[in-house]
Formats: C-alpha cells, structure tokens, sequence
C-alpha cells in the first residue's frame, strides 16, 4: 500500500518487485504470470476493474521480462 512520505507517494514496494522478478527462475515466472492473468480474469478473486487492469498490465511485463532475459 502506499502511503504519504515527505509530501509524495512511496513506491518503495517496486524496488521489492524488481528484485522479485530478476531473482526468480522461469518456472517461477511462469506461476507469477499465471496467477497475475487469473487475477486479471477474475477468474480467483472479485477485484474492482482497476485491480484487474494492473494484473493484466503485471502479467505483460513478465511475459514480457520473461522473453526478453529470463
């Protein structure tokens, strides 16, 4: 979640993401796009739109990092 720091929104949770995505092995990858795109679906949980638009959003820039360097 972010929160208020220093008059701007803190994304520090990215950094924790980025780490995430470079140390993870394909397999990994792969689990992490399958459930990013069933969120995404909505397949697994009832999310607002908005929360599925950024899963799908997530699920493509795996597939994406996936391709390109995993």
């Amino acid at each position: 979640m972010a929160c208020d720091y220093h008059g701007r929104i803190d994304f520090r949770a990215f950094d924790v993401i980025a780490d995430a995505i470079i140390k993870a092995t394909p397999a990994e990858l792969d689990a992490a796009i399958k459930s990013c795109a069933e969120i995404a679906r909505g397949d697994t949980y009832e999310r607002a739109p908005m929360h599925r638009m950024l899963f799908r959003a997530f699920a493509a820039m795996l597939r994406l990092y996936k391709r390109k360097y995993a």
